[in-house]
């Protein structure tokens, strides 16, 4: 809409005053614009192009000459505040939006975008009241759905944020950030299954996640889907090179699983140079040494993962199960049982919905003779997870030990057929079919 002169350059000056920048800059006349731009049209256009490549300053330079045109472009107003807050200017963008606010209160996209500055500029309580008018707006509007979500991860309100991230997917299936974000969720609860459909999803809609290729690796390594995980994981490395330790963990896995155990080794090695405070990296490490028989090494890093273990409390109990876990396998490699058990038991009492831990219970039975008790572990950990390949493994060398040959090779059968690579199965299954001992460890 049109203002007269004398409004034109009142809106100048307050803008030129909140925005602190120079008057001649945005009280200069439609003709100079023109020469500038072309036409006013063509400053907005200029503005949103500079904008798209990353030339902020630009941006806001050209907006500010549009705005000097016409001081009631709300739209002029809600690329300048972005323009701001990209800069690191958030007050600037705060006073942008407010404006943009001003000439058209029901702008929904503005209320969201306001809610980002007002978050950055740790005033919460502000960024959430913008967010839910956003959304009070336009329903229909994803981001301030995912914003919301963001807090909510945040305070560890993580049933709240999935309730958030599946709103915003709900108001736009198209909305890629929302399933990224779900899916990191969902992989941090080791639902790998809902994780990997999610990032999968994720980086379809927009291939340019870069950081998103490494948690869906991740996802299908543990779900033994190693030919899917390879390309992805090596695009990972490739769009994230050191910077991201987590992703040479998540290869150095699938190389171990593969066999591939010296390479496996280097991998976590180069996680570990890039982060040494994860306690993951030092167990992954220590499986690898100790299954290639460098037992002093593995007790190294397992005795690093153990340090860590008990100066950090902020490690998601999955990840500080599995560091007990492995450290019960090493003891029980070792013939101390009764520290293997006690680790086992600190996996279960850790995270009892991880199944590994029931497994290493399980094995400590059988070895000690107590099958029934032994089966009941086993018989849990298939219920929380019935496609481990472990699991059945394990419950072939229980089975086998109780004279049930051919339900410990259907068991070893499954195990293969749920994971192709897995050495372990193979070598009992062979064994048994050749009428040689077949052994645990």
């Amino acid at each position: 809409m049109a203002r007269s002169n004398r409004g034109r350059y009142r809106w100048q000056a307050l803008v030129a005053a909140a925005l602190l920048l120079p008057v001649p800059v945005l009280a200069i006349a439609p003709p100079v614009v023109a020469q500038v731009y072309g036409s006013p049209t063509g400053a907005y256009r200029q503005g949103v192009e500079r904008f798209a490549v990353g030339d902020y300053d630009g941006a806001i330079a050209a907006f500010s000459q549009a705005l000097s045109f016409d001081p009631s472009d709300y739209e002029a107003y809600n690329y300048l505040g972005r323009s701001l807050y990209k800069t690191g200017d958030l007050s600037g963008a705060i006073v942008a939006y407010e404006l943009a606010l001003d000439i058209r209160p029901e702008y929904a996209d503005v209320y969201n975008n306001l809610g980002v500055a007002q978050r950055a500029g740790g005033n919460l309580s502000e960024a959430i009241a913008s967010y839910e008018r956003a959304i009070e707006l336009n329903p229909s509007l994803a981001p301030p759905h995912y914003n919301l979500a963001l807090v909510a991860v945040e305070d560890d309100r993580r049933e709240e944020a999935e309730a958030h991230l599946r709103d915003a997917i709900d108001a736009d299936r198209r909305f890629a950030p929302a399933y990224r974000s779900l899916g990191e969720l969902k992989l941090s609860q080791q639902d790998y299954r809902s994780a990997a459909s999610l990032l999968g999803t994720a980086i379809d809609l927009n291939p340019n996640l870069d950081d998103t290729y490494g948690d869906l690796g991740l996802a299908l390594v543990r779900l033994n889907r190693y030919d899917e995980a390879l390309p992805v994981l090596l695009m990972a490395l490739d769009r994230t090179g050191d910077r991201r330790a987590d992703v040479h963990y998540a290869y150095g896995l699938l190389l171990a699983a593969t066999n591939d155990l010296e390479s496996a080794i280097l991998s976590q090695e180069q996680a570990l140079k890039i982060d040494n405070t994860d306690p993951s990296y030092w167990v992954a490490l220590g499986d690898a040494l100790r299954i290639t028989g460098e037992r002093d090494r593995a007790q190294t890093a397992y005795a690093s993962a153990l340090d860590l273990v008990e100066r950090r409390s902020d490690l998601p109990s999955a990840d500080l199960a599995r560091v007990y876990f492995s450290l019960g396998d090493y003891y029980a490699d070792e013939g101390r049982t009764a520290i293997a058990i006690n680790s086992y038991q600190n996996a279960i009492d850790t995270a009892p919905d991880f199944p590994l831990g029931y497994v290493g219970m399980a094995d400590m039975f059988v070895e000690l003779g107590e099958y029934r008790s032994a089966n009941e572990y086993y018989q849990q950990a298939i219920d929380l997870d019935p496609d481990s390949p472990i699991v059945y493994t394990r419950l072939g060398l229980l089975l086998y030990d109780e004279g049930e040959t051919e339900r410990a090779i259907d068991a070893w059968r499954t195990a293969i057929e749920l994971d192709p690579n897995y050495s372990e199965a193979y070598v009992h299954l062979g064994n048994a079919l050749a009428n040689r001992p077949v052994q645990r460890r």
